[in-house]
């Protein structure tokens, strides 16, 4: 990780099953600026997944279009997802921030861990050192 920039880990709801435990995605369009993402399965199921992303360029809307170009839409994306099934509807956009890492003085940091939303409870695990550390340099 790059020092002195902040990270921040969040967990996303998704309405299919991903198949690779952990991977990074990079993107490189001709309408945009190459962009990078890390993403780790986190719990899998036949229609639906539980998985960390983090951002490695700060890219709008990239957590959102890399997971819809992937073929994963986020539950609740409107813009960027398919049209959605009644069951598979959200109140919300189903991308919650789990963990920001500010950098400190020498080798230290400012750990934040945010709280676990009621819509994403699906048993996963909810260890705050876990969800960010997991995908730590793999691009």
């Amino acid at each position: 990780l790059r020092q002195g920039r902040k990270h921040r880990y969040r967990v996303a709801g998704l309405r299919s099953a991903i198949q690779a435990s952990s991977s990074s995605w990079r993107i490189d369009s001709r309408e945009g600026l190459p962009s990078v993402t890390r993403v780790r399965c986190l719990r899998g199921g036949v229609t639906r997944s539980l998985v960390a992303l983090q951002p490695v360029t700060g890219r709008t809307h990239q957590l959102r279009v890399h997971m819809a170009w992937i073929g994963h839409p986020i539950v609740g994306d409107t813009i960027y997802g398919k049209p959605f099934s009644p069951a598979q509807r959200a109140s919300r956009l189903l991308l919650h921030c789990r963990r920001v890492v500010l950098p400190g003085i020498g080798s230290y940091s400012v750990k934040f861990p945010g709280h676990w939303p009621k819509e994403l409870e699906t048993g996963a695990d909810r260890d705050p050192r876990t969800v960010g550390a997991s995908i730590r340099e793999r691009a």
